[in-house]
């Protein structure tokens, strides 16, 4: 300590000493300003350095949000000057370093906690926006096997959804997608007055007759073993 204070001194004669304006008390000074800032470090040796340690790990390693971090650390600030004021006695001045203290440690801590939960949120928000189009690009990919199993059957939807999903091929026309059947008939039906059912009904009541009407038929087909 009395190396310190030597040590004090000397820097402050220097700073002093070099002032523009030559004054005759500049020795005074140096000694006047020597002895505040032995004052000061005197008063700052009473912060505890553990409480200063605890105010900035609640902003630095606690996973809680910067309003939680910011009440944890004014509790503990006040808590700490409370037991200064009370249980230990010391003097206001030495209570106000304190309080100046542990205050630029909460400041400290408010620096760093805030940059990093802003990362976090946007590593948050781009892990759910990916999450997001993954499901999406799943809905779209289940919707248009469902479109194509409705209209095709199922060995020739599946064949071109492959070729659709694998790599494009450059080629001069366009691949037809037939399969080999022996022994076919071919039935032919009208149904009449279409043309006056479809300007009587809306589209969705149309498509559902349609539906209807091709099911019942899928069905008696069926009931008589005809494929």
């Amino acid at each position: 300590h009395h190396c310190l204070r030597i040590k004090l001194l000397g820097d402050c004669y220097y700073c002093v000493s070099g002032l523009p304006e030559a004054r005759p008390d500049h020795a005074h000074c140096a000694v006047e300003m020597g002895l505040d800032m032995i004052d000061a470090i005197a008063a700052i040796d009473g912060v505890n350095g553990s409480t200063l340690i605890f105010v900035y790990l609640t902003y630095a390693m606690l996973p809680v949000r910067l309003r939680e971090a910011i009440v944890g650390g004014c509790f503990l600030t006040a808590t700490h000057i409370i037991i200064d004021a009370c249980v230990n006695t010391r003097e206001w001045h030495q209570l106000t370093s304190t309080a100046v203290a542990l205050i630029c440690t909460n400041l400290a801590g408010a620096y760093t906690h805030w940059p990093r939960e802003k990362a976090q949120r946007k590593a948050f928000l781009e892990t759910r926006q990916c999450i997001e189009a993954r499901l999406r690009t799943q809905r779209e990919n289940q919707q248009q096997e469902r479109l194509l199993l409705s209209v095709l059957p199922r060995h020739v939807a599946m064949e071109m959804k492959d070729d659709i999903a694998g790599q494009p091929r450059e080629a001069q026309f366009h691949k037809i997608y037939i399969q080999r059947h022996d022994n076919v008939s071919i039935l032919f039906a009208d149904i009449c007055g279409f043309t006056s059912l479809s300007d009587q009904c809306t589209a969705e009541e149309l498509v559902r007759l349609l539906n209807e009407l091709f099911a019942r038929f899928d069905r008696l087909a069926a009931a008589v073993f005809v494929t």
